[in-house]
């Protein structure tokens, strides 16, 4: 699953491609933040898009899911965001690019 800001901006070009593909493998995707990949994303099974939830709800959040996935494109300019160390704290396996 993923955490995010709901702007496509914070999303790498390829990450619907990502996304489809481990839906369609059968594992269920979580994007908490994902309503903008609507368009590409929307109407898939497996795939779940939420809104950005209140900073209280986030760790109960992370704990819905089984590991983190995180990658930006290249022109937002930052080594990881703050929802990466999140993610770690709360136990979670975490798949960077």
């Amino acid at each position: 699953g993923r955490i995010s800001s709901d702007m496509l901006a914070k999303y790498h070009h390829s990450d619907m491609q990502v996304f489809s593909a481990l839906a369609k493998a059968g594992a269920q995707v979580s994007i908490t933040g994902g309503t903008c990949l609507a368009p590409w994303l929307g109407n898939m099974d497996n795939i779940n898009l939420s809104p950005v939830v209140p900073q209280t709800d986030i760790p109960a959040t992370y704990q819905q899911l089984d590991c983190f996935y995180y990658r930006v494109p290249s022109t937002v300019k930052e080594a990881y965001g703050f929802v990466v160390i999140e993610a770690m704290l709360s136990g979670l396996p975490v798949v960077c690019h």
